[in-house]
């Protein structure tokens, strides 16, 4: 298949799974130290924003793959996971405008409002698209094993060790990667059609056709019981002869012969 006929949906699916890599790439690499108050160096924080950038570019197209499908529960996860996805921009900030002032992300409310709507945003995605069932269920387990270690790493592993957060970080970042990773390319479940639009045409005209073929039968049938009820009416009449050919060709129009 060439890369030609790859439709947008295609290459959205194909973003976010490079997006998905990027980010466990970096979390894996934040990893290798203690996360409780790390700090981000240039080249991560490259990483993490490029990551971001393309998450926020392609979940738009792959919830709309199974919007209908995901109803409100697809739509409230999706909103709140473009929000939360402003928080690794935001922290992604200081290491690279500002390396002399990179230090830990202090407690600011719209840092931890942003981390809510993350989180949040993660969880109901990845419940939203389990119960939808048009993107790989696997995907969306693997999120939510991944949401396991997110709120490991930021409600537990702090009153323990630090190779506890690191190694949380690492199983969050690698099951994050891997659930976004596979619905971005379940969204190439089929092969691309010629013409995307075909499909949506078809599906907009047939109950239209239909229609028309049904009103058309309902006015020849009502046209029939005229002429049947006005043939009654002559049977007794003198003209009975033109009568009994109108009955006959009446009942031959309902038969269609």
């Amino acid at each position: 298949m060439g890369t030609a006929a790859l439709s947008p949906i295609h290459w959205a699916g194909l973003i976010l799974a490079g997006g998905a890599v990027a980010l466990g790439v970096a979390l894996v690499l934040v990893s290798t130290r203690p996360v409780i108050e790390a700090t981000l160096s240039p080249g991560v924080a490259a990483l993490v924003l490029l990551a971001s950038a393309l998450l926020l570019l392609a979940l738009p197209a792959v919830y709309a793959v199974q919007a209908q499908a995901s109803g409100t529960l697809g739509l409230v996860g999706h909103v709140l996971l473009e929000i939360g996805l402003l928080l690794p921009v935001l922290v992604s900030a200081t290491p690279l405008l500002h390396p002399e002032q990179n230090g830990p992300v202090g407690e600011h409310p719209l840092v931890f409002g942003l981390g809510i709507a993350l989180a949040l945003g993660l969880l109901l995605t990845a419940i939203a698209t389990y119960q939808a069932d048009v993107l790989p269920r696997s995907a969306a387990v693997a999120v939510l094993g991944a949401m396991v270690g997110f709120f490991f790493v930021f409600f537990v592993a702090e009153f323990l060790p630090p190779t506890a957060g690191q190694v949380g970080t690492a199983v969050f970042g690698v099951l994050l990667a891997v659930g976004l990773a596979w619905m971005g390319l379940g969204c190439g479940g089929g092969p691309p059609q010629g013409d995307p639009a075909a499909p949506a045409i078809a599906t907009v005209r047939t109950p239209s056709l239909v229609r028309a073929v049904e009103a058309q039968h309902t006015e020849l049938h009502s046209a029939i019981d005229a002429v049947t009820s006005a043939c009654r009416l002559w049977r007794d009449s003198p003209s009975s002869e033109t009568a009994e050919a109108l009955g006959a060709y009446a009942e031959n129009l309902r038969h269609g012969t």
